[in-house]
């Protein structure tokens, strides 16, 4: 978390950060603390078991991130989940609700 209260997500296994891109998509990308970089919590919510749920804002680009369609996973069994930048929905889509869940 940074100071205002803004997120900047990295993915550790490669040092990249989740970013907008001008394709109006998210992708990881070299790090470079930009806004498209930074996101900002719209909504949150928790569950029955305690898990909390965020809606993320991209501060550049001021959509939300959202899964997409799944399509084939390349080289890979079954299928992936693109991640798009949509308008922020109210309340809390639940393709634009995030979790996080300790790899510990």
């Amino acid at each position: 978390q940074m100071v205002g209260g803004g997120y900047i997500f990295i993915y550790i296994s490669t040092g990249r950060c989740l970013a907008a891109t001008a394709a109006r998509a998210a992708a990881l990308q070299r790090c470079d603390l930009s806004e498209r970089q930074r996101w900002t919590r719209e909504y949150h919510s928790t569950d029955a078991t305690g898990q909390d749920y965020w809606q993320l804002r991209n501060d550049a680009d001021g959509r939300c991130l959202t899964v997409g369609s799944p399509v084939a996973a390349t080289g890979t069994a079954g299928l992936a989940a693109p991640l798009e930048l949509q308008p922020c929905g109210t309340g809390g889509s639940w393709r634009q609700l995030v979790a996080f869940l300790s790899a510990y």
